[in-house]
């Protein structure tokens, strides 16, 4: 599991998975073992006969510290969850609905929402970024891609979506970071 903190660092968790493989189980088994937080996770994705994505969707319940009746709360989570754990069909029938998720589990309860967002797919690399990315290298690695003399071509690990760097650009970025330390780069 990686995530982002507030101040921009990466937070890893390693868990081990569930001999099951279930997903679900295993975000469960790592929400408990690494944040020391009792979780509830379902996870599914309904495929059509094309093998195309019909419905993805799922939930993650959490009982917050601060609830009085936790303990009680927990063992009624616990329980009424027992008939969401395969949620496939839930999701095929009603279009993924994050709403109607809500509604089927919290039926006859009291719960607070405290966010909703929409989702999207897709990947953050960009250009910016690969330049940012090289701004990490020393003066010396800068130094030997720009007396290789040949473009960089590079891939974002994510998405595959291909990034040249010209050795202008190289340059640039050795130039910045030589303003920024001085001594540590000499240019020809």
């Amino acid at each position: 599991m990686i995530r982002s903190l507030p101040n921009g660092d990466l937070h890893r968790g390693v868990v081990q998975m569930p001999e099951s493989g279930n997903i679900s189980e295993g975000f469960m088994s790592y929400m408990q073992s690494s944040e020391q937080i009792a979780t509830m996770v379902a996870v599914d994705v309904v495929l059509g006969a094309q093998g195309e994505v019909v419905a993805a969707g799922g939930y993650l319940v959490q009982n917050l510290p601060e609830y009085k009746e936790r303990e009680g709360a927990l063992a009624l989570m616990t329980f009424r969850l027992e008939d969401f754990q395969d949620i496939s069909e839930r999701l095929r029938l009603h279009d993924a609905s994050p709403d109607h998720l809500v509604e089927e589990i919290f039926y006859g309860m009291d719960y607070t929402l405290l966010g909703d967002s929409p989702l999207r797919f897709g990947c953050n690399c960009s250009k910016e970024r690969v330049m940012a990315s090289l701004h990490t290298l020393g003066a010396d690695d800068l130094l030997s891609l720009i007396e290789a003399g040949d473009e960089l071509d590079m891939s974002c690990d994510h998405c595959g979506t291909p990034y040249m760097v010209s050795i202008p650009e190289l340059e640039a970025v050795a130039a910045t970071k030589a303003r920024r330390t001085p001594g540590d780069f000499t240019e020809n």
